[in-house]
């Protein structure tokens, strides 16, 4: 996901309106009673300053000063902590390079904050894009323990949401029960929690909690193969057939205007002319009416076998295209299913034959079928 600063500039400005305006304008009545007053007035103040910072954020951030804004989002949050700051943290830690801390405000920002469904949806774009570098600890089972990461608490089982880690090792703790567990770069590592009454059953004397942790492999990669390959077959054989026609056609186109050519130079050195091919004259047409017709028919055919050429090449990219953004944006399939393999001709199933058809008077493409 990539923003244009303007553009997040003017939402981040909006954004200062939604936070900060409704509890300043509540806080600009006079209160009658002497401390309270005061404390409104104190309050105010650190509004006031909270919007300054934030709005200096905002003015780093649209000159791509990512690192000031990131530092006068903060101050403006601690000044005047409202969840709707948590997206400017984000994008700002996002376009400094700290992905953890980027993921950790977003997540922040979705559960904390009651966004538009333009912020929810900028706050899922880049908590995406953050995860893609980004390892996952799921943590499965469990109720009331104590989840330390790295000896970071996270929170108490169950948790929510999946704990955003660098790749690499880390050590868990849940409860009293400790594991080591490598976390892999826009994957999930599953972290499963068996509570003691479950092992005292099996006769097994542990601690409070056993962690076991295993990388699960199913979870699919931007690279992953999609679900259904057969539209990637079809794009890259219609690419295939499309560049070969286009590469047949210009040969053709080549040869064609070679004799067209060769067949002017013939007209002019018997003395014909530009417009010797177009005269009526019987004289003329009785000399030159041969050379003319074959000019004809080269020039008739190099414009042929040129939309030809240029309409395979334009086949065979738009598929080419196509295939490439289906084999990207297509639903993944599961890893632990081998991916699916070109269909082969069989006396029961469906064979294509896709071939190019280059002539004098015909060219295309020729697509055939049994089933």
């Amino acid at each position: 996901m990539h923003l244009r600063s303007s553009c997040v500039a003017v939402l981040l400005s909006l954004t200062s309106v939604v936070a900060l305006a409704p509890v300043d304008t509540a806080y600009a009545q006079t209160s009658t009673h002497p401390k309270k007053g005061a404390a409104n007035k104190s309050e105010a103040a650190q509004i006031k300053a909270a919007r300054a910072k934030f709005q200096e954020g905002v003015h780093a951030y649209d000159n791509k000063d990512y690192e000031r804004a990131r530092s006068a989002f903060l101050e403006a949050y601690r000044l005047h902590a409202h969840p709707a700051i948590f997206l400017n943290i984000a994008q700002s830690c996002l376009r400094t390079g700290r992905t953890l801390e980027a993921a950790r405000y977003y997540r922040r920002f979705l559960h904390e904050d009651t966004p538009s469904l333009a912020s929810t949806t900028t706050a899922q774009q880049g908590l995406n894009e953050a995860e893609e570098s980004l390892g996952r600890l799921e943590i499965k089972g469990g109720a009331g323990l104590d989840t330390y990461v790295d000896g970071e608490s996270v929170g108490t089982t169950p948790l929510p949401d999946p704990i955003d880690v660098a790749p690499g090792a880390h050590q868990v703790r849940i409860g009293t029960a400790e594991q080591q567990v490598v976390a892999v770069a826009g994957q999930a590592t599953v972290v499963n929690v068996v509570p003691p009454s479950q092992q005292a059953a099996q006769g097994q004397a542990a601690p409070a909690a056993t962690v076991t942790a295993k990388v699960d492999t199913n979870t699919p990669g931007r690279f992953h193969p999609p679900a259904h390959m057969l539209p990637v077959y079809i794009a890259g054989g219609v690419a295939v057939a499309g560049f070969a026609t286009a590469i047949i056609a210009a040969v053709g186109h080549g040869k064609a205007s070679d004799s067209a050519t060769s067949a002017t130079a013939l007209i002019n050195a018997h003395g014909g002319n530009g417009t010797t091919c177009s005269s009526t004259d019987a004289a003329t047409v009785a000399k030159f009416g041969q050379a003319c017709s074959a000019l004809s028919t080269d020039n008739s055919q190099a414009t042929t076998d040129g939309t030809v050429r240029d309409i395979g090449l334009i086949v065979g990219a738009v598929a080419l295209v196509g295939g490439i953004v289906y084999y990207f944006v297509a639903p993944k399939s599961d890893s632990s299913t081998p991916a699916a393999t070109p269909p082969t001709p069989t006396s029961g199933g469906l064979h294509l034959d896709v071939t190019p058809i280059l002539g004098q008077t015909t060219q295309g493409l020729s697509l055939t079928g049994t089933f």
